[in-house]
Formats: C-alpha cells, sequence, structure tokens
C-alpha cells in the first residue's frame, strides 16, 4: 500500500499508459528501496531452477489498468537487444495474461527486426507460443528473444506484476 507508482503515459507505446515504479534503471542505477527485497526473491527462484543469475539490466513494477480501447493487448516487444529472462513476478489477483510469441529478436537490425511492432501492424501469422495467465504470487520466466505483450484486465481489476530482466551471463 505504500509504493509510490507513477503515471507512464506509454509503456510499449503512448497508446497503453500504466504506473511503473522503477527500482533499476536500464545503464544500471538503482533508484527503489524496495529492489534488495525483489532481487533476493527473483535470484533465490533462478537458483533453484538452475537458471543464469547474471547482471540485472532493468527492474520495475507495473501496474496496468483496464483500457476502453480498440486493442486487447499492448504491442508486441522485447525489452532489451542483450541476451536475457523476463522474469515476471504476478502481485495481483486479475486478468491480463502475458503472450508470448514465437517470433524472436535477432542481432541483425532490419525494417523487419525490431523491438517492437505496433499492436495494429501485427502480422495475421504472428503464432503465440505460450499464454501465461497471472495468479497472485506465481513467477514465470522465459527467454527475452521472444516478443511478448499483455491482455489488459477487466474493468475495475490492477494487473501488478514485479518484471526483471536478467542478463544470461554469469556474474
Amino acid at each position: 500500500g505504500n509504493v509510490p507508482l507513477f503515471y507512464c503515459p506509454s509503456s510499449t507505446s503512448d497508446r497503453f499508459p500504466q504506473f511503473s515504479h522503477i527500482m533499476k534503471a536500464r545503464g544500471g542505477t538503482i533508484n527503489s528501496p524496495l529492489y534488495p527485497y525483489f532481487e533476493k526473491i527473483v535470484f533465490n527462484f533462478l537458483r533453484h531452477h538452475h537458471l543464469p543469475t547474471g547482471e540485472v539490466i532493468r527492474a520495475c513494477l507495473n501496474m496496468q489498468y483496464h483500457l476502453a480501447s480498440e486493442y486487447l493487448h499492448t504491442d508486441p516487444h522485447i525489452d532489451s537487444w542483450h541476451e536475457h529472462n523476463v522474469v515476471i513476478i504476478y502481485l495481483t489477483e486479475a486478468d491480463g495474461d502475458t503472450i508470448v510469441y514465437e517470433k524472436q529478436r535477432s542481432h541483425m537490425l532490419s525494417k523487419e527486426n525490431k523491438s517492437l511492432i505496433p499492436v495494429d501492424q501485427v502480422p495475421k501469422e504472428f503464432p503465440i507460443k505460450e499464454l501465461i495467465s497471472p495468479e497472485k504470487g506465481k513467477i514465470a520466466v522465459f527467454n527475452g528473444k521472444h516478443y511478448h505483450a499483455n491482455f489488459f484486465p477487466q474493468p475495475g481489476q490492477l494487473r501488478l506484476i514485479c518484471i526483471f530482466n536478467v542478463s544470461k551471463r554469469e556474474s
């Protein structure tokens, strides 16, 4: 109840505002006294499941709410060009599945290979690899090279997640 969340007029794009609490910014600055608490949970989970425990690229809390929009989900995107895992801790009971697509980014930049695909430009053949349903306390990990997005929660629900991008290189 005492976590300051700040309005962000855009998440993946300006079509999708949200509230955020940046715990560790891209570039390495820790901005929050909450960071060590969540870092301990994330790294204990990764070690327990024998997953890489490299450097944290970014960490934040994101809260989304129902958007009366023509779009059902956010823009498919990748969080970083570094080899990393996305670790999500679901902190509330709310709708808003995480969508992990089969399509992956590559290290070659081109018009067809970008970090964000606007939701209204997603190709018809853009298969879903996995849908991850939120449950309070659930932790999900997937390879950060996969494009991902999320559905929005229902009216009156708040979808609050903790998200860490963790490098696959052991530190």
